[in-house]
């Protein structure tokens, strides 16, 4: 997975208001954006609640922030892709207030990184990551994650009943939560119809020379590979499941899974139907696949 960092981010969208950016949105609160043809490099909903972005037809954009707050609960935050190309997007991002029922909808389009919502944690106790889920029917996704913790997040907050649902389309990596030293407790994600998930191969997502490689598939997720000083101490990663059916195919499947010392206990991973874990049709050069665990 890749790691953003959210404080510069965050305090740009805050000092923007309710101004008009050369090639970026940012409109006064709650904010009902479509766009089908223009090419835009930031767009950013207002405020923390009710924003509802929608992209489709030939967009191109850089960047998509439906939600986002610095010390307060970002919430009910909207973003639709059915066409175009999304760099990145992210229905709630929350400098430390937490997020809540954040979604993401995939139906079509090409897009590099999406999540559910985010959260630096490290300036307070807490920060919850709760209910925030992507529902993807169709399109390709390079890293699917419902909640996911930045670079920056050092804390004691929890991300729970987050999730995601994929029941069509390709994606490389999906993950119901990835923490980094907080708790991932009660996330869910279903792989389904004739889904794919191949893991990133020669092809992951990149950023500061970093590339992911050979996953697939995770209910929960702790810790940062090769980070001494950040496994040494990870929250519980316990009761997150994985479920893979129908005809879906995956790479790997990890109930849960910590690169450091956390409590994995109680995770879970059915496969059912005609489902694959292994080679994906049409994918090369993925070693190690076929890997399944409840929890590691």
């Amino acid at each position: 997975m890749m790691k953003r960092n959210l404080s510069k981010k965050i305090t740009l969208s805050i000092l923007a208001g309710s101004m008009l950016f050369t090639n970026s949105y940012v409109l006064a609160a709650p904010a009902d954006i479509n766009i089908n043809e223009e090419t835009h490099d930031t767009v950013v909903g207002a405020g923390n609640i009710d924003n509802k972005i929608t992209i489709g037809g030939t967009a191109n954009v850089g960047e998509i922030i439906a939600g986002q707050s610095n010390n307060i609960t970002v919430t009910n935050n909207v973003v639709t892709i059915n066409g175009g190309k999304v760099g990145f997007v992210e229905a709630g991002e929350s400098g430390g207030g937490g997020a809540t029922n954040n979604k993401i909808n995939i139906s079509g389009g090409t897009v590099g990184y999406a999540v559910g919502a985010i959260t630096d944690y490290s300036a307070v106790k807490g920060g919850d990551l709760t209910n925030n889920g992507i529902v993807m029917t169709g399109g390709n996704v390079k890293e699917l994650l419902a909640a996911e913790v930045d670079e920056e997040g050092l804390g004691s907050g929890v991300l729970s009943g987050n999730y995601v649902e994929m029941s069509g389309g390709t994606a490389q990596n999906v993950y119901g939560a990835d923490v980094r030293q907080g708790e991932a407790n009660g996330n869910n994600v279903t792989i389904s119809g004739e889904a794919k998930v191949t893991g990133s191969g020669s092809n992951g997502f990149e950023e500061g020379g970093d590339r992911v490689k050979n996953q697939g598939v995770y209910g929960a997720i702790s810790g940062e590979k090769g980070n001494a000083e950040i496994n040494k101490n990870l929250g519980a990663l316990k009761n997150n499941k994985v479920i893979v059916k129908d005809k879906a195919q995956v790479a790997n499947v990890y109930g849960a899974y910590s690169y450091g010392n956390s409590d994995v206990s109680g995770n879970s991973v059915t496969i059912s139907g005609e489902a694959v874990v292994g080679q994906v049709d049409g994918v090369t050069g993925n070693a190690n696949n076929g890997v399944v665990f409840g929890g590691y």
